[in-house]
This record gives structure tokens, sequence and C-alpha cells, in this order.
């Protein structure tokens, strides 16, 4: 998790903005969740959730990128 953090952290970007970008992420992904919630679940789960999210979206890119689609 310190990892995936500090990957994050190294585009420049202040813990603030890194907790915007992780909830907006998530919540593009499965609907609203309001911060205070999001804030309750445990680091390491909501950065594989994140981790997750963003490996699909590559997967989904790479495929359009080749012109293939998943069935």
């Amino acid at each position: 998790m310190l990892t995936r953090f500090k990957e994050l952290k190294g585009k420049n970007r202040s813990d603030a903005e890194i907790l915007i970008h992780i909830h907006h992420t998530i919540m593009q992904e499965y609907g609203w969740i309001p911060l205070e919630e999001l804030k309750k679940v445990p680091n390491p789960m909501m950065f594989n959730l994140y981790d997750e999210i963003m490996e699909e979206r590559k997967e989904i890119q790479k495929r359009m990128k080749h012109g293939t689609r998943r069935h």
C-alpha cells in the first residue's frame, strides 16, 4: 500500500489531491460515495479497489486500440 501511495505522491500531488483522485475514480466506477464513508474503508482495500479499476481501464484502452472486444 505504501508503494502505491508513493507512486501517486511521486506525481507531485498533495495527500489531499491523492485522496480526491482516488475518491473520484472509485465514484466513477461504483457511484456516489460520501468522502466520510470512503475514509472509513481500510487503506489497503481502497488502494486495491483503485488499482483494480485502473488495471481494467488499461485493459479496455488496450483492447480499443487493437479493435478487440471482450465477449
